[in-house]
């Protein structure tokens, strides 16, 4: 006849019952800590992946400040066709799936963030620009990227110089 073994019950208000329920708040936050890490390094991922596929064929070793913002604001700009089709959606009335409201959301926290400054790979550095070249697409990799903060340029600030 195989053993029965039952867990001793604590006192809620115990040491050891406290201890317990300190240990699965740590757990639980530890958890929410890797998803956000998980994804911002797949924000990072789809950037990379994108100015790879636009400089891969190109010859030059470094690029400008402005070629760098373009290449990002192009990235973020990719998906309006994407946002457009779910407010389309929404004002026809047709329920939109959770799915679909996540990735809306992303996409327009990464808008965001271009408007604030997002984190994309240094295209004035030679090494950099080498790297992502030849990058064979590993997300083990990203951290060996060097990064610079880019941000969407201010259009009235550009229109005021041009006139001056």
């Amino acid at each position: 006849m195989p053993k029965v073994t039952s867990k001793k019950i604590m006192h809620p208000n115990s040491r050891k019952a406290k201890r317990a329920i300190r240990d699965q708040i740590q757990k639980t936050h530890i958890a929410q800590k890797r998803k956000e890490a998980s994804k911002d390094r797949s924000v990072k991922y789809r950037i990379i992946k994108f100015i790879h596929k636009r400089i891969a064929n190109d010859e030059r070793e470094v690029f400008t400040i402005e070629e760098g913002t373009e290449l990002v604001a192009e990235f973020v700009a990719s998906h309006d066709d994407y946002l457009l089709d779910v407010a389309r959606r929404r004002e026809q009335g047709k329920q939109i799936s959770t799915t679909l409201l996540l990735q809306e959301q992303e996409w327009k926290k990464v808008k965001q963030e271009f408007l604030t400054g997002i984190e994309s790979p240094d295209l004035t550095d030679r090494a950099t620009v080498h790297r992502v070249k030849n990058w064979n697409k590993d997300e083990r990799s990203l951290p060996t990227f060097k990064m610079r903060l880019y941000r969407q340029p201010d259009e009235s600030i550009t229109a005021d110089l041009a006139s001056d």
